[in-house]
């Protein structure tokens, strides 16, 4: 009864019920309880939105901006100075009314004053109806919680990706954006880096300006959303043996792989996942990709080759066209099959004839700039005429036809005027895209169709459109009247439904007002069901025999043979016997299957199986169909797997083999150990230096994973690193000074090459990076050290190195415009003049003075011999001030007794100085010596009488964190010329003060100049300096008054001359007291025990960049020139 009741209330309430139309049907038994989701849209004029990419060009500095026409969606790419890709929180997008911003304010936005703005209220269309999440966004390193937020979608129905805000900026009301990496949309057909709904009043057109955060900072050049990336690994054959000369593509670059197998493959792309392909001939193709993100550019990759499949051939003929994802035709792209290739013509097109064996075969596709293509074609006796048309992909900006700006217009203007020319050849004042529509659907499927109207009259024409009574039920137009203004355009969108009974529908779409036209339309629906011959299923084993407890390893190749169609296919692989009884199997998997697909994976076979005749077989259920494919497989028990009075063979076997094993390589460790040591040295870990506060990690003991240290206060009583050109002595001095800035020590470098001015600059070597992981670093630890550096033209230029100690800086002085004995004298008074400064006694390092290429003082490098007495008397005496020396030089015997009697670290890195290797023999013996001969680069002595018991130990040096190239002479020279303005107007300031002016904004803005500098942030210097200058030179026109101009102070003459006395007093007082001539006592080096030998030594070769003899050569020529 009350059944009876509910189905009349049911039908009394239909009487009422308006029902349009029908969207599809759902199938339902008898007896089932089938749930149902309906969901409808509406169309809403209050929100509009934008898409497309944001990214960072440098040099943009125009204000963009897009008017947004109420209840539209439109693509808007917009382009910046500066977008930062690595900012806290992720790159954001801002877009306001308003069109400028101030960011110094930014808060949550009023939901409410949003709808107030659009009129809207207790709708589920208002904001406060639609940001109903809450998020949080960086603007500069402020945190802004609690913004009102929503997603919008992507075409696969994701919600999580792209995140849009709402927030008031000082006032104004703003909504913020977060970008991306590239991908598709809300539709398959866009590509997009962000996502924006904005609110568009009815009947209105909003103009949105675009804004990235004003905090943001970028590298200088080029399109910043690209990526240089690195592939590196090795080719395998299916035994595991190395594949050499096999090619491995990406993008269009092509390297081969070496007799090693080993390939490295450098590109540069966008943020995403690209195809590589492997190929050579006689064997299979392998595909693979790659993904390339910000944080993840260099990628580590082996891929195994199979031999090529044999049978019987046929000759195919393959033809098409290759265009881009725009349509637009590409010439020159290299498109082959087998072992057969072509190119494509200057329309795109292709056409080439092969032989190949009958089966499924890869065609590939390939270009510089776009991402490899591949496609599996199903070559057979049936099939020799292929037409396959190709799309390839961009994968970089730099493939934009005419820059960033104009790509979001270009394929539109290429439509408006072909369609132009079109008209006029008609003699149309319009023309309609579409002249008729032809088309097959599928039982209860849908598609669209998009009609182009375009107006070429002198005034707006007014279009309507409707559908004949025939087609009513089965298609649907978005609009039934257009308004176009006159040269513009407008799409018409048709949608047609695939509801009806199967059979062929006819009818009209017709076309009124300004313009009179109708459209035939052909509608034929067909069956849903799809042939068996859908789907191309392939297995292949990589054995065909195996043992008991075996793996199976297995290979399953799908081809979907339905261009348009996608859909899901059910795997089972099971391992049966020969009356059909599964012996083992693999859980079922689910795959969607768009083109084609290829897994791998393994099955295992039971310890307790007989030995016979087996079948792998995989079964694909798709579409309510299956497909079964099956291949043999024989299972034996090896002879080892038998046994001898109950004991199995194996384990006799192994036992045996296991001790002779044992045995012979416990006498090869023995008898080789030492001979292959490289150093033979006595090593006490304990009477090393240890971690601590004050303690710096040079990089690991060499021929061990321990790290090195160093006490960082041992440099105020000096240290000398010497070797040979190319043997790591500018490494090892650069990582000291590296870990001294790092401990907030300053550091004044003189330098007669200017290769220190690389510490200003972060390391982007990548040959140098390489090396990072193996001293536990990453390459996000490369890093640039603050400080400056000045160009020394006068050889008497007076230095106060008071100036100059910034805790944590570097200041380097280039000497590189200066002769030999210039250098001499500049040295000679830059020590006088510390010792005239009389400094003040501390207990602790406060500054390191490095001296780098100290043997051009001595006189048979061209010096004079005045600064190296001066040196002399500096590691004498400025121990007791805090001060440290480090010399770096390419000799040590030259040094006389009382410079070396001073330093107390020394390291000794490779050399070919004849006098250095017999100073080392005699005084530490010859398997020291033998041991830094074959000393790899990187690797050096090591020795102080703190550690080790004063014998020397050896030291790999870790990789250096800053550039290991010098900055160029333009930018030394903008160095040189701010620093020489910097001093005049500090110069001008000081004027000012003894004039009673209050000077104290002009020396705080002074100081930010000094700090950017030191950043070499050289454009925010000069906005500071055209800020700074003028308000100086209005100080001294309200005195009336000019300044004195700033001169170079020397140093005089009889400074130095005094100076050098008390060093040469000094040198005979020390010849007196020490009148037998040194002599070095070989020091007794016991050899290490076995227990001391690490088996697996690991050294890094570092290749030191040392200019020295090119720059004796230039200095040849500015001499020659003076």
């Amino acid at each position: 009864m009350k059944f009876f009741i509910f189905t009349l209330l049911l039908v009394y309430a239909l009487h009422f019920t308006e029902i349009t139309g029908l969207a599809t049907y759902i199938n339902s038994g008898a007896g089932y309880i089938t749930e149902t989701r309906i969901h409808t849209k509406i169309p809403v004029s209050e929100w509009g939105g934008f898409y497309g990419f944001a990214l960072s060009v440098s040099g943009v500095t125009e204000q963009f901006y897009e008017d947004l026409d109420s209840g539209t969606v439109t693509r808007s790419d917009v382009f910046f100075d500066c977008l930062q890709q690595d900012a806290v929180g992720g790159p954001e997008l801002y877009a306001s009314t308003s069109s400028s911003l101030d960011f110094s304010s930014v808060t949550p936005a009023n939901l409410s004053a949003i709808d107030s703005l659009i009129g809207c209220s207790g709708r589920v269309y208002c904001a406060n109806q639609t940001f109903t999440s809450n998020t949080s966004i960086m603007v500069g390193s402020t945190n802004i919680t609690g913004v009102p937020s929503t997603n919008t979608y992507r075409y696969d129905g994701s919600q999580n990706t792209f995140r849009i805000g709402a927030v008031n900026v000082s006032g104004n009301l703003a909504f913020v954006a977060s970008v991306g990496s590239i991908q598709k949309g809300f539709s398959e057909n866009v590509t997009v880096n962000y996502q924006m709904l904005l609110p568009t009043p009815a009947n209105t057109t909003q103009r949105y300006y675009f804004f990235a955060d004003p905090n943001d900072e970028c590298p200088s050049g080029g399109v910043g959303n690209s990526i240089n990336s690195t592939l590196s690994g090795y080719i395998f054959d299916s035994s595991s043996s190395a594949v050499s000369n096999a090619t491995v593509n990406v993008v269009g670059t092509i390297v081969n792989s070496n007799s090693s197998g080993f390939y490295n493959i450098s590109f540069e792309v966008l943020p995403g996942t690209y195809n590589v392909i492997v190929q050579k001939t006689n064997y299979r193709v392998t595909v693979g990709n790659v993904t390339v993100t910000f944080s993840n550019a260099t990628t580590y990759k082996n891929f195994t080759l199979y031999e090529e499949i044999t049978g019987s051939l046929i000759t195919s003929n393959i033809s098409g066209l290759v265009k881009d994802s725009n349509g637009t035709s590409i010439s020159n792209a290299n498109i082959s099959i087998g072992n057969t290739s072509t190119s494509s013509s200057s329309n795109g097109a292709y056409s080439l004839s092969t032989t190949l064996p009958a089966g499924t075969h890869p065609i590939i596709a390939f270009k510089t700039n776009y991402d490899n293509y591949y496609a599996y074609l199903v070559v057979n006796s049936s099939n020799s005429q292929i037409n396959h048309n190709i799309t390839l992909i961009s994968s970089n900006l730099n493939t934009f036809s005419s820059g960033p700006y104009a790509t979001r217009e270009d394929n539109k203007h290429k439509e408006y005027d072909k369609a132009k020319q079109s008209a006029e050849e008609a003699g149309q004042d319009y023309w309609v895209s579409t002249k008729e529509i032809r088309l097959q659907i599928r039982k209860n499927t849908f598609v669209e169709q998009t009609i182009s109207l375009y107006n070429f009259k002198a005034e707006t024409m007014t279009v309507t459109s409707s559908v004949s009574p025939e087609l009513k039920d089965i298609l649907e137009l978005e609009k039934t009247s257009l308004s176009i203004p006159s040269e513009s355009s407008d799409d018409l969108i048709v949608r047609i439904y695939g509801t009806e009974e199967l059979g062929t529908y006819e009818g009209s779409i017709s076309l009124g007002g300004s313009i009179e036209q109708t459209i035939p339309v052909y509608i034929e629906i067909v069956d849903n069901r799809i042939p068996i011959e859908a789907m191309f299923l392939d297995i292949e084993l990589s054995r065909d025999t195996v043992s008991p407890g075996d793996s199976v390893k297995y290979r399953v190749t799908m081809q979907n043979l339905l261009v348009s169609e996608r859909y899901q296919v059910s795997l089972d692989r099971s391992l049966v016997d020969e009356s059909g009884k599964i012996i083992a199997s693999n859980e079922e998997e689910i795959v969607e299957l768009k083109n084609s697909l290829t897994l791998t994976g393994n099955i295992k076979v039971p310890s307790e199986t007989p030995e016979g005749n087996y079948l792998m077989k995989v079964r694909a259920k798709f579409l309510e169909y299956s497909q079964d494919v099956e291949v043999p497989l024989k299972i034996t028990i090896p002879l080892y797997l038998n046994s001898f009075f109950g004991i199995p063979i194996w384990a006799i076997l192994a036992t045996i083999s296991g001790i002779s094993f044992f045995m012979f390589n416990l006498f090869l460790y023995k008898h080789y150990s030492n001979k292959k040591k490289r150093y033979h040295i006595e090593l006490n870990y304990n009477l090393l230096p240890k971690e601590g506060p004050r303690s710096i990690k040079l990089g690991k003991i060499a021929e061990k994973q321990l790290p090195a240290y160093y006490d960082l206060d041992m440099l105020t009583t000096h240290s000398i690193i010497a070797g040979a050109t190319g043997g790591g002595k500018s490494i090892a001095a650069q990582v000291l000074i590296e870990e001294a800035l790092m401990k907030n020590t300053a550091v004044i470098v003189f330098d007669p090459t200017a290769q220190w001015s690389g510490m200003l600059r972060k390391c982007d070597d990548k040959r140098m990076m390489s090396f990072y992981s193996r001293f536990n670093l990453k390459e996000s630890d490369a890093r640039a050290f603050p400080g400056n550096v000045r160009q020394i033209r006068n050889a008497r230029q007076l230095i106060s190195i008071e100036k100059y100690m910034t805790p944590g800086h570097i200041q380097i002085f280039t000497m590189n415009k200066l002769d030999p004995s210039e250098i001499d004298t500049f040295v000679s008074g830059v020590i006088a003049q510390i010792f005239r400064s009389d400094p003040k006694e501390n207990p602790t390092l406060k500054v390191i003075l490095v001296f780098d290429e100290v043997h051009r003082l001595l006189p048979k490098f061209g010096g004079r011999g005045q600064g190296f007495l001066q040196i002399e008397r500096a590691c004498r005496e400025f121990r007791k001030w805090g001060i440290g020396v480090m010399l770096v030089s390419q000799v040590l015997s030259d040094f006389v007794g009382e410079i070396k009697a001073n330093i107390n670290t020394e390291v000794q890195m490779r050399t070919r100085d004849e006098a250095d290797l017999n100073r080392l023999k005699t005084k530490y013996g010859e398997e020291v010596l033998q041991s830094l001969i074959k000393a790899s680069v990187g690797v050096g002595m090591f020795v102080n009488p703190s550690y080790n018991r004063s014998l020397p130990y050896f030291i790999n040096f870790r990789p250096i964190l800053h550039n290991t190239r010098r900055l160029s002479d333009e930018i030394l020279e903008k160095y040189n010329s701010y620093g020489e303005i910097i001093e005049d107007l500090e110069y001008q300031i000081q004027q000012l003060e003894q004039e009673k002016v209050d000077t104290f904004d002009l020396k705080m803005e002074l100081k930010l100049v000094k700090d950017k500098l030191m950043i070499g942030n050289f454009t925010i210097v000069d906005i500071y300096l055209d800020g700074i200058r003028p308000r100086i030179t209005k100080q001294w026109e309200k005195l009336g008054k000019k300044p004195r101009a700033k001169e170079i102070e020397l140093v005089s003459e009889d400074d130095i001359n005094a100076s050098l006395q008390a060093a040469k007093k000094e040198r005979a007082s020390w010849e007196k007291d020490n009148k037998t001539p040194e002599k070095e006592k070989p020091t007794e080096i016991v050899k290490a025990s076995n227990s001391q030998i690490n088996k697996n030594p690991e050294e890094i070769v570092i290749q030191e960049k040392d200019d020295f003899n090119k720059e004796s050569k230039n200095q040849e020529v500015t001499k020659n020139k003076k």
